[in-house]
């Protein structure tokens, strides 16, 4: 299910912003590209040496599937190999604003930054916040709260200090680019595609959430169930509904 979570998110956010790559990078034979946070390989970019990492290796093509310059590694993120330093001349990286807490945010920016070249470009992409109605404001409560029980800053606070944290780890030329992308049959496949994904977000965190006890805001199992219906009707009925997603771009001197 993770794994066609991610195929889903590749697709809308490709569609979203038309295209995978938006930094004024030239790759020349030789040039290396990092893909942070890989997962199923759906979200690298084609062209030149890609080198795919992950924090675990389960979704990771099989080997014998992939052409010469594709490779994959199990990394981190906030501590990659010191002999990358100053390799790569593009990183991209996705959808990792529920997964860092604040602290590792400006790590991994450093670590990008060190493996960077001199003048190479950082991509980042990240959902920025929801907009539909009352029940979809609670699961943004819900996982605003699971995110804070784990010490994870999640939307819409992480993402306006993305700038910060990167002018502090030395980027320049930062552009912010910002998209919607509608949920909900009435936009058509995107739509139904964007609310499958909403969806299955929403039934992942159930677990977590009620182990938890509900942060008290849901008192129990059928409670929970009952307002993943509510949610999904939210969705189709409410005009306007929509994902907004923000693609940071930023150069190292």
């Amino acid at each position: 299910m993770f794994d066609i979570r991610l195929t889903v998110q590749h697709a809308i956010v490709e569609k979203c912003f038309g295209g995978l790559v938006h930094v004024p990078v030239t790759l020349v034979n030789g040039d290396r590209i990092l893909d942070s946070a890989t997962g199923n390989a759906k979200q690298v970019p084609h062209g030149a040496q890609l080198i795919g990492i992950d924090i675990e290796s389960r979704l990771f093509p099989k080997h014998s599937s992939l052409p010469a310059n594709i490779s994959f590694e199990v990394q981190s993120i906030l501590k990659l190999p010191s002999a990358w330093s100053n390799r790569f001349a593009f990183v991209h990286q996705r959808l990792l604003v529920a997964a860092l807490r604040t602290s590792e945010w400006v790590r991994a920016l450093h670590e990008i930054y060190r493996v960077l070249k001199p003048g190479g470009w950082v991509q980042l992409v990240e959902a920025d916040n929801w907009v539909s109605g009352p029940v979809m404001s609670i699961f943004v409560s819900l996982m605003v709260k699971l995110g804070e029980s784990r010490g994870i800053t999640i939307w819409p606070d992480i993402v306006p200090d993305l700038r910060t944290f990167l002018e502090r780890s030395g980027f320049i030329d930062i552009c912010i680019t910002r998209r919607n992308s509608p949920v909900g049959k009435r936009a058509g496949r995107s739509g139904e595609s964007g609310r499958n994904n909403m969806m299955s977000l929403f039934r992942g965190i159930r677990a977590p959430i009620l182990q938890a006890g509900g942060f008290g805001i849901v008192r129990d199992e059928a409670m929970y169930d009952e307002l993943l219906e509510k949610v999904e009707l939210e969705m189709e009925s409410s005009p306007g509904g929509e994902i907004r997603w923000v693609m940071v771009c930023a150069r190292k001197a």
